[in-house]
């Protein structure tokens, strides 16, 4: 339990777990190893929690700020109960940051597209804020003005963020994990509230429910495996893997998608630390840092060890050629330069 901590455990076992962290990282390898944890309870508010076991767990899990959860299993033996639910309804485009529309009177007649009123661009390829996915056509400049493409630009084509509401649940901000408009041209979020729950298997395609199989060598049921984890974080990543080995065949599920051996997800920095990276790397404006070396460190889900490698900028490749034992020895800044840093964290991570 603290307030931060960087928690690093590894082959630990015992009857029951219990992490209260509010910030910070908590990294568990291999938890479970040598005897099942029965019980365990993972709390954080913005502490990534990121655990692997060789284990079969039912989990449940609930990640508030916009269900960022990644659980793995092997092949087959993932099974996911979530808890989300999708809402339609129609939206007011005036209020969003949605692209907004453009009358064809205040584009220059020699730009405008043919038949292109609502959304005019110029020669269709130009203004792309004004393009919507799906609904122009490019070749013939012609536009799909249906229900649906009506919709889009205030719900498909905002941030997510944008779309947040109340949890009916505590009370807490919640962000809906998709965004998409119907034919009927409603907006429809799909939220993910409380408890969603998953049963994950370290070995390939073994059955959900193994007493309905055989009871006497197949004692186990949905939701009842050998080890019962609760995972809960306000804005922390949470990730789970159950893998009996390394080289084990796996599948994974992130926001609750379907289990998949492949998931596209695209990894961004934290929006506060590239502020800081700008303010540090750029200081007093100037075009490049104002240390000879600065490196760059990616922290969190996702990274890995600063002792294998780090992004650096160099004022002078000199500084790459000099091994790491004569700059110790020697104090002069030729050899020894001065140094800063910075650490980025990664949201998604995984």
């Amino acid at each position: 339990e603290g307030y931060y901590a960087d928690v690093r455990l590894q082959n630990v076992s015992a009857k029951d777990i219990n992490v209260h962290i509010s910030h910070g990282n908590f990294f568990a390898t291999d938890l479970g190893l040598m005897s099942s944890v029965g019980s365990a309870n993972f709390f954080s508010i913005s502490a990534n929690l990121i655990v692997t076991t060789t284990q079969p767990t039912s989990m449940r899990y609930w990640q508030k700020s916009g269900n960022k959860v990644c659980v793995t299993g092997a092949r087959g033996s993932v099974y996911l109960r979530n808890a989300c639910e999708e809402t339609c309804q129609f939206i007011d485009a005036s209020s969003s940051s949605a692209p907004k529309k453009v009358l064809a009177k205040d584009i220059d007649p020699l730009e405008k597209c043919p038949d292109l009123t609502r959304y005019p661009c110029a020669r269709c390829t130009r203004n792309k804020i004004s393009t919507i996915p799906g609904c122009v056509d490019l070749n013939t400049c012609t536009e799909n003005d249906n229900l649906q493409c009506l919709c889009k630009p205030a719900c498909e084509m905002v941030a997510l963020e944008s779309h947040a509401r109340a949890s009916p649940l505590d009370g807490s901000t919640v962000v809906p994990i998709a965004a998409s408009c119907n034919g009927a041209g409603s907006c429809c979020l799909t939220f993910c509230y409380g408890y969603s729950k998953a049963d994950l298997f370290p070995d390939v395609d073994t059955p959900l429910c193994g007493v309905c199989i055989n009871p006497t060598t197949m004692s186990w049921d949905q939701g009842d495996l050998e080890q019962k984890w609760t995972f809960t974080s306000e804005t922390g990543q949470i990730s789970l893997q159950s893998l009996r080995t390394a080289d084990v065949e796996s599948e994974s599920s992130y926001k609750s998608s379907p289990a998949a051996s492949t998931i596209d997800i695209h990894p961004d920095i934290v929006t506060q630390d590239k502020d800081t990276l700008d303010a540090v790397f750029h200081a007093a404006g100037g075009p490049v840092p104002s240390v000879p070396w600065f490196s760059l460190g990616l922290v969190g889900p996702g990274s890995s060890e600063s002792i294998n490698g780090q992004f650096v900028w160099l004022s002078s490749p000199r500084f790459l050629i000099i091994p790491q034992w004569i700059s110790d020895i020697f104090a002069s800044f030729l050899i020894q330069p001065e140094r800063s840093s910075v650490s980025l964290r990664l949201d998604p991570g995984f």
